[in-house]
């Protein structure tokens, strides 16, 4: 009686239902592994996209009031515009592709020990469907000599 040992798994066929078994789970199980981190991924990406539109919103509104006011009207009136405290400039339209979203900016005063004004701050804040973005900037002067960034 010769005994053939040229393939193991012809001779074994319970051992070889548990290979491919094995094999057929490992498969399974990085498949739905590369699944989940697609997945997140994509998730990630929506959230990186709504961030940076919230921050083009703050930035692009933040510009266009930093140009009212570094820049004269006319001869008389160095600034476009008088930064008082509690001057709330907002905006809830005129975003298309952008779902609830706003921009709103509101200028504080910081004053010394005496009341007086040091500098005034324009806090602008872009919000994009669910994301935040604030952008702070400081400015001295005043709308009767100009403003100039602090």
């Amino acid at each position: 009686m010769k005994k053939n040992n040229s393939n193991f798994l012809q001779s074994n066929r319970g051992a070889s239902l548990v290979l491919v078994s094995i094999l057929s789970t490992l498969v399974i199980g990085m498949s739905v592994t590369l699944l989940v981190v697609s997945a997140m991924i994509i998730s990630q990406s929506g959230r990186k996209t709504r961030e940076d539109q919230a921050y083009e919103l703050a930035t692009s509104f933040s510009a266009d009031i930093e140009y009212l006011i570094l820049n004269e009207l006319d001869n008389l009136h160095p600034s476009m515009i008088e930064l008082t405290d509690g001057l709330t400039i907002r905006s809830d339209s005129g975003f298309e592709g952008i779902p609830d979203s706003s921009v709103s900016a509101v200028v504080s005063e910081v004053k010394n020990d005496e009341g007086a004004v040091l500098y005034y701050t324009l806090t602008v804040t872009g919000t994009a469907a669910g994301e935040t973005y604030v952008r702070v900037t400081e400015y001295t002067g005043s709308a009767a000599k100009g403003y100039s960034r602090r």
